[in-house]
């Protein structure tokens, strides 16, 4: 026990996260995608600044400025921000199908063909546990920011409508808890853009129908990535079509609570991560690009 509190202890350590954070890291690091990251962040951090154009126009005090700077190409990078989220799904995607098929090569257990052998239940319920110790705590702190606290944390003329979604929180926060929040009343969600977490989740939970036929039978495993590729494809159209909405008014038609958010309009991408993982697998990272 004593050794666990020193471990807890340690944990905070400045000098030692700092060192770790600062490594080179393993030899099975993917460091490309690191780069992949920070591209996709600095996407979206310029979408959501620019795109109050043509999200807010109201906000705006020269309209007709607003508009021209609307129709110039660079702009085409602020509009189809909503498309830099998935290449979270993909990263994400990637290395769990990279990581789940380099231990499972390392346990020796590549040469299973018994799906129960491959991964037990009880394994299983550990992949879950240990992915909810990665991203609850620090998901819980925001849920208690956006919750409790974000009414103290600024002020304005507009504040008062900025923080509406506070209200919001203290009703839904439980959905975010659960990872639910983009099916329960997605149109008043806490926390709106923590709908990726609630996807990569249910993602996660449903991964080992990927991983496993990758792993005893890749035509097997690559035949289900594309029927979820194909799945989605069919299931986004046939719903738009209903409803002829589009990412440039996201609130409205119901663009938002039936398309955006839910998993079945972004199965595809994850599955193409998981594709990309198994490559990368297969290849063992041997492929040299020319800088």
């Amino acid at each position: 026990s004593e050794n666990i509190f020193t471990d807890l202890l340690l944990s905070f350590s400045f000098r030692k996260n700092t060192r770790h954070i600062l490594a080179d890291g393993s030899a099975d690091t993917l460091y490309c995608l690191n780069g992949v990251r920070v591209l996709s962040i600095a996407w979206i951090v310029l979408g959501n600044v620019y795109g109050i154009l043509y999200q807010d126009p109201e906000l705006v005090d020269n309209h007709v400025s607003a508009v021209k700077m609307t129709q110039t190409w660079w702009m085409q990078l602020v509009i189809n921000t909503t498309l830099a989220a998935d290449s979270f799904f993909v990263l994400s995607g990637t290395l769990g199908a990279y990581n789940f098929l380099k231990f499972k090569t390392k346990a020796g257990k590549n040469e299973e063909k018994d799906l129960r052998k491959v991964m037990s239940l009880k394994e299983y319920f550990f992949m879950i546990v240990h992915r909810l110790v990665r991203i609850f705590p620090c998901y819980a702190v925001l849920l208690m920011l956006g919750t409790n606290l974000m009414p103290y944390l600024g002020r304005g003329p507009r504040w008062s409508s900025d923080i509406e979604n506070v209200k919001v929180c203290k009703r839904n926060w439980w959905s975010n808890v659960l990872f639910i929040s983009n099916f329960y009343d997605p149109d008043n969600m806490c926390l709106p853009h923590t709908y990726y977490l609630s996807n990569d989740f249910q993602f996660f939970l449903l991964s080992p129908l990927i991983l496993i036929p990758l792993l005893i039978n890749p035509k097997l495993g690559f035949t289900v990535i594309g029927f979820f590729l194909a799945l989605q494809i069919m299931v986004v159209c046939g719903l738009n079509q209903g409803i002829n909405g589009n990412v440039l008014k996201l609130r409205q038609n119901n663009y938002w609570s039936l398309i955006y958010v839910k998993p079945y309009s972004r199965i595809g991408v994850y599955c193409i991560g998981l594709g990309l993982g198994y490559f990368l697998f297969v290849c063992d990272r041997q492929m040299k690009f020319r800088k």
